[in-house]
């Protein structure tokens, strides 16, 4: 566990050192890299399925490959293979060009970092913040086993950013490729219609009752219509899967973090067409999803797709407090007079420690510039608790979900098979 304690420790270091946007992003996402880059085989999730895969769609002659290919179907492989063939070239051509599994897992680490390292540079407002959520919330572990379905993030995310910028057919055709190497990539084209819709206060209330009436009334009818589903898709197999309705944390937290951004971010992020909105609005669409996974859990990985924009989206709405035209202090509700509650509380305590205990240690006032922090505004403040809190949370979240995991024993150089 250590590499990874280290990673996640860095990466703030390098933005006490490192003050540019772009070599920033670039140095996280290098280190990213190497880390995936140099672990042994092995630390795949699925390694039996996609290491065997790999071997037998690398024994293909080219004729036979294409001839297994289809575009809206798996391609006919043997069983137990079932890839869609996208993913079937991939492998096809790292074998046709010298490479073995090692390769693959080289060049999918380098797709899935450089799409998400792009990404926080393009959309980003904290990187360093950004880049600790997607190591710690699941995506980076991810990285390492859950290979299609992180391609196809990857490939999506290089898609939003084309949607973001108007640039639909290039959106549209890098879509149809991530849909390639995983089918529920689907789910994404609702993107493309959010994309031409402002996200209302008005209508995010809305929708957000309409998510809590579905909860409630949802056992009547959402199993019925998850069946129906996995009939159109031919995943017959996945009926059986379906359970009653079960609560789960991810979704309380996935709606948690939509009504905090709400609190803190009203007065800004739904005002115009801009990219928070979008960020916002691509977000929300997890929250349906979410339901769904409550009924059937086949629904919790493809809503990754939609939930990642929060590594841009927390930090940013976290930097909005820093702004004298965005932050929470600009209008007296009672969400900023409690705001403000915690920045006093937090003074207060620092105050004390600062002046009990640090001074009275070291026989010297202000040690660790505790006063700059005492004497910035309470937005700043806000946006410094924020960062921290955010911070403390996720390393939590990191160690707990990842103790004891196999994936915690990474490196090649260390353990040769």
């Amino acid at each position: 566990m250590l590499i990874y304690i280290l990673n996640f420790l860095s990466i703030p270091i390098y933005r006490k050192f490192v003050k540019d946007k772009k070599k920033l992003c670039f140095l996280v996402s290098l280190q990213l890299f190497l880390i995936l880059a140099l672990r042994n085989d092995i630390l795949c999730v699925d390694y039996p399925g996609y290491f065997d895969g790999f071997n037998y769609i690398a024994s293909l002659p080219f004729g036979d490959m294409v001839s297994r290919l289809h575009f809206m179907k798996i391609a006919d492989l043997i069983y137990p293979y079932s890839f869609e063939s996208g993913w079937v070239v991939f492998n096809w051509l790292i074998a046709f060009l010298g490479g073995n599994f090692h390769t693959l897992l080289v060049i999918h680490a380098l797709i899935c970092i450089s799409s998400v390292g792009y990404f926080i540079y393009k959309n980003s407002d904290c990187p360093w913040l950004s880049f600790t959520i997607f190591v710690s919330f699941s995506y980076y572990v991810y990285c390492f086993g859950i290979l299609r379905q992180m391609m196809m993030i990857a490939i999506l995310l290089f898609s939003f950013d084309r949607i973001k910028n108007k640039k639909n057919m290039q959106a549209f055709l890098l879509f149809l490729l991530a849909f390639t190497i995983h089918r529920t990539a689907i789910m994404f084209f609702a993107v493309f219609i959010v994309a031409n819709f402002v996200l209302t206060e008005k209508w995010f209330k809305l929708y957000l009752l309409f998510c809590i009436i579905i909860g409630i009334t949802g056992p009547l009818y959402i199993p019925y219509l998850i069946r129906i589903a996995f009939s159109i898709m031919g995943k017959t197999s996945y009926i059986s899967k379906i359970t009653g309705i079960t609560y789960n944390n991810m979704t309380l937290l996935l709606f948690l973090i939509a009504i905090l951004i709400y609190l803190f971010a009203k007065d800004s992020i739904f005002k115009n067409k801009t990219r928070d909105n979008l960020l916002f609005s691509v977000y929300n669409i997890s929250l349906v999803l979410s339901i769904a996974s409550m009924y059937s859990d086949i629904f919790g990985r493809p809503n990754q797709m939609f939930y990642i924009m929060m590594i841009a989206l927390i930090p940013n709405v976290i930097e909005m407090q820093n702004s004298t035209e965005l932050n929470i202090f600009r209008i007296e509700t009672w969400f900023s007079k409690f705001c403000r509650i915690v920045c006093n509380i937090v003074t207060k305590i620092l105050e004390f420690v600062d002046s009990k205990i640090i001074s009275k240690i070291t026989k010297k006032e202000n040690v660790f510039g505790i006063s700059k922090f005492i004497n910035k505004p309470d937005n700043e403040k806000l946006c410094l608790i924020g960062k921290f809190s955010v911070y403390v949370l996720m390393f939590t979240f990191m160690v707990v979900s990842l103790h004891g995991d196999e994936i915690l024993v990474p490196y090649r150089f260390f353990f040769q098979k």
